[in-house]
């Protein structure tokens, strides 16, 4: 199925601008008739986006009344579903058409007079970004899995609509170890995990895991960077406020590529060399910008003395930092289905064993175990690499400050009686106690790494094909004529820090075990009665051990404020997904964790939520004028505004609704300012619950910083219980 042209309506906007012809096209998805053009009430034609500065997801909508000619003659809209109907508003359709507008039908805002025609049906359409709302972040019921880049993750959510859009980006902020060139793009560099972005949700009484919604994963993506995304000129704008100050805006364009969205070049490259639009008188010429000054309204903002940010590590994948899935046996699945008690871990395939004589899992001492075959394991003395049990995973984040911890559990049973006619003998207990031996041999596979080495000679990587060994010799016993054993034994093994840091793949083969049991009770059978009754093994772990400090809960910071409390609270997820090396840390393409992140053109070297703060405090972080406008004039949605009616004062566009046929936007500026000098920060971090203030806020306990020094923002590791005073601290 494929959109189809139905609807088209032509018509120029009153004041002769550069271009002043535009059209409306509307299509329906499946049509293939012929195309009818539309009435439309006068003056109805208008796009309108809504936004604040922390509102990271600013849809936009447009909407138009047409004349019904007939009762009920355009009903299609009111029944249709969502997304059956594609709306294109294009300027300059004669000569070199743009784009200016991509939405689809929103059925519930239709509306028209319930009267006897000729009357007139309200339409809106939105662009798609409020529908995602509703869309689950996944491929068809698929989670996604593994570090996926920035803009991978991106396109993957804005694709699930029906006519994916190109994204043009102005994010110019980098780690300071990633390509920063004006072509270089900071969203194709930095990975986050895709399985942060799921939930647990009940389903017919059961627990499962589902993705995110899209738009849900687009704000947590965009939030840590406090950069808007909307659609402007057909195609998604992603921009950081600060952004629209720069002499000169740079950006880079990726393509929508759907179905290839993990194809993660630049495509494009360019900037805009003077964004800034300033208010004249009128002049008559196209680039005038008219402020109707009976029609505005100045006010003050109130600054944020007060942001919490709230730093969050949810990801159902990790759980203890196991990389191993089900070792314990959580879940099970049933190879055959004639044979339903014959149940084998989920996530894990079995290689040589035969079902049909045995049940691999057995209900154990309160626990489930697996094993190999019994009756030959209770005979196997050697290696076989034809019995095994396999688990892969594909995305694993490895770095080399980081150790690893092997571990597992197993579980032996043997019966020993002395006969009646037999000689008892201490060299069966001498035997057990110090050397009977169950040898576990594994194979552990990072990227091109092999782990070899034994419990003597110790563990390394190599990229040598390689296994490595663990066992456990001696088991404690009593007695020399009845010695019975029924024991839970666990090994425990640090390995080596990791072999490289990087995104790799990983592979855990364990291979049936063997002992020298049966070699050695095959001597004593003329004295004692002997029954090996099983060799069980269970939790399987392989824990990532980072080497940085716990995660950073919470981020404080305080600014000069004459009023009450204001309090902005934002919670991030923690991108990288896995650990906690920098607060909110996102990984390079090359597996290594991020560090110090800067600004283009600003000399300010940061962890990235603290740029986030450094942003609110140029925002937010002082009284900023407000500007309601109406405005007359031709300009684009991301234009700087500059006003010279008072002093001069250049605004960023928060909000607008645009009449297109009039060419008259009703505008929600907001001031854009950045400090000269970067001013000393109190930034408190509190591991954990956030502790409570008290005592005299009057009370200068540390005096604010005079002058302003060139500081950057320093963490302080705990929020001292007399450090109340908020002045002079931003």
């Amino acid at each position: 199925m494929a959109f189809g042209l139905k609807y088209t309506h032509s018509f120029n906007q009153i004041k002769n601008y550069t271009v002043d012809q535009y059209k409306i096209e509307i299509y329906l998805e499946g049509y293939v008739g012929g195309e009818m053009e539309l009435t439309l009430a006068k003056d109805s034609i208008k796009v309108s986006r809504e936004g604040d500065l922390l509102q990271n997801v600013q849809p936009t909508t447009m909407s138009f009344s047409i004349k019904n000619t007939t009762e009920a003659q355009f009903k299609e809209f009111r029944t249709a579903a969502w997304g059956d109907y594609k709306v294109i508003l294009i300027q300059d359709p004669n000569g070199t058409p743009m784009n200016k507008f991509v939405g689809y039908n929103q059925s519930e805002i239709y509306s028209e007079p319930y009267d006897q025609p000729p009357y007139d049906s309200a339409l809106e359409f939105t662009d798609g970004l409020s529908h995602l709302d509703h869309v689950r972040w996944d491929a068809s019921g698929v989670l996604h899995t593994g570090q996926k880049t920035i803009i991978e993750v991106l396109r993957l959510a804005l694709n699930l609509l029906p006519s994916p859009l190109k994204i043009r980006e102005f994010v110019n902020i980098y780690e300071d170890s990633i390509l920063s060139a004006t072509t270089d793009s900071m969203l194709n560099q930095i990975t986050v995990a895709s399985e942060v972005y799921k939930e647990q949700k009940q389903e017919g009484g059961d627990t499962i895991e589902a993705a995110f919604f899209a738009n849900q994963v687009i704000k947590e993506i965009l939030k840590p960077f406090n950069a808007h995304i909307y659609q402007w000129d057909g195609i998604w704008y992603i921009i950081r406020p600060q952004e629209y100050l720069d002499t000169t805006m740079l950006f880079r364009e990726f393509n929508a590529n759907v179905g290839t969205e993990s194809t993660v070049t630049v495509d494009a490259t360019g900037s805009f060399t003077s964004n800034k639009r300033t208010v004249t008188g009128v002049n008559g010429l196209s680039n005038e910008l008219v402020l109707q000054a009976q029609s505005s309204n100045m006010e003050m903002e109130v600054p944020l003395n007060r942001v919490k940010v709230t730093y969050n590590q949810d990801n159902l994948e990790i759980v203890n930092s196991n990389l191993i899935k089900n070792g314990c046996w959580d879940i099970l699945s049933i190879p055959n289905a004639s044979l339903p008690s014959q149940s084998f871990p989920e996530f894990w395939t079995i290689n040589g064993s035969d079902f049909t004589t045995y049940q691999a899992m057995n209900s154990h001492l309160g626990m489930i175990w697996y094993t190999f075959e019994p009756t030959s394991q209770e005979t196997a003395t050697t290696f076989n690499s034809g019995i095994n049990m396999t688990y892969s995973k594909t995305g694993i984040i490895i770095s080399t400050t980081d150790s690893l911890q092997f571990s597992f559990k197993f579980n032996m049973k043997w019966l020993i009686n002395l006969k009646s006619s037999g000689t008892s003998s201490t060299s069966v207990a001498a035997f057990l106690n110090n050397n009977l031996f169950v040898r576990y041999e594994v194979q552990v596979k990072l990227g091109a790494y092999y782990l070899k080495g034994d419990p003597v000679a110790g563990y390394s990587w190599t990229t040598a094909v390689s296994r490595a060994t663990f066992e456990k010799i001696g088991f404690f016993v009593t007695g020399s004529y009845t010695i019975n054993h029924d024991g839970v034994h666990e090994i425990v093994t640090t390995l080596p820090n990791a072999p490289v840091s990087a995104i790799v793949d990983m592979d855990v083969i364990i291979y049936r075990p063997y002992s020298n049991f049966n070699t050695y009770v095959q001597t004593i059978t003329t004295d004692y009665n002997v029954n090996f009754v099983h060799l069980y093994q269970r939790c399987f772990k392989l824990l990532y051990l980072p080497s940085e400090v716990a995660p950073v809960d919470e981020l404080i910071l305080y600014s000069e404020i004459d009023e009450d409390e204001n309090l902005e609270e934002i919670e991030v997820l923690h991108g990288d997904g896995t650990n906690s090396v920098t607060v909110n840390s996102f990984r390079l393409t090359s597996g290594l964790i991020t560090d110090t992140w800067n600004r283009r053109g600003v000399a300010e070297t940061e962890g990235i939520l603290q740029l986030l703060l450094l942003q609110l405090r140029d925002l937010r972080g002082d009284f900023k004028r407000k500007l309601s406008a109406s405005v007359i004039g031709e300009f684009n949605a991301f234009n700087t505004i500059e006003d010279t009616t008072d002093v001069t004062t250049q605004y960023y566009i928060n909000d607008y609704e645009w009449s297109v046929e009039n060419n008259e936007w009703t505008l929600g500026l907001l001031e854009l300012k950045t400090f000269l000098n970067l001013i000393a920060t109190n930034v408190s971090i509190v591991g954990g619950v956030l502790q409570e203030e008290s005592g005299d806020l009057t009370t200068n306990v540390i005096p604010p910083p005079s002058p302003p020094q060139n500081l950057m923002i320093a963490p302080s590791p705990t929020l001292l219980v007399d450090q109340t005073n908020l002045n002079g601290y931003i």
